[in-house]
């Protein structure tokens, strides 16, 4: 029974694939699922952080939208693994292998300020990175509109890139 549910479960894409929609439409509709979610979770951290730290409160909304925004990317960022995984199992393992040590080396659980210099400057340059240290700027005043637009084609570019790839990849899947 359990392999039964398990050979399922990894049919699960192919089997969404038979309905009308294309595979642009089943992944623009998984991705704006995750987008819908990022202002609730935004707000969660953002409120009491801006309270904490005393923060201004007139910067929260640019913040909330860049984290919606950097967040989407992620997420785009990430879909290929799922596409790419033989099964649900592999694709959770492969991401946890994958995020972690972005989160750790992008800010995440670390400041960069606590970094060692390669670290953070390497740092610095992840999707994650890029996203945090703008955060950062964006909280504190310190932004300057040149360095927001290379954070956003740093971080958007790719995802965008990954995005239509794993459309793309998902339609030959689907034809195989």
């Amino acid at each position: 029974a359990f392999a039964e549910r398990l050979r399922a479960a990894n049919h699960t894409l192919k089997r969404a694939l038979t309905t009308p929609q294309s595979a642009l439409r089943l992944l623009g509709g998984k991705l704006a699922a995750g987008v819908t979610m990022m202002p609730a979770i935004g707000r969660v951290a953002l409120a009491p952080g801006a309270a904490v730290y005393d923060l201004s409160w007139c910067r929260v909304p640019g913040a909330l939208a860049w984290c919606v925004f950097a967040g989407g990317a992620l997420l785009a960022l990430l879909t290929p693994l799922n596409i790419l995984a033989s099964s649900q199992r592999a694709a959770d393992m492969l991401a946890s292998t994958i995020i972690f040590p972005l989160m750790m080396l992008g800010g995440s659980f670390f400041p960069f300020e606590q970094m060692p210099a390669w670290m953070a400057a390497a740092g610095r340059w992840t999707p994650n990175g890029l996203g945090v240290a703008r955060l950062k700027d964006l909280l504190y005043g310190d932004i300057s509109a040149q360095a927001l637009a290379i954070a956003a084609l740093g971080i958007g570019i790719p995802a965008a890139l990954a995005f239509l790839g794993s459309c793309r990849r998902l339609r030959s899947f689907a034809n195989a």
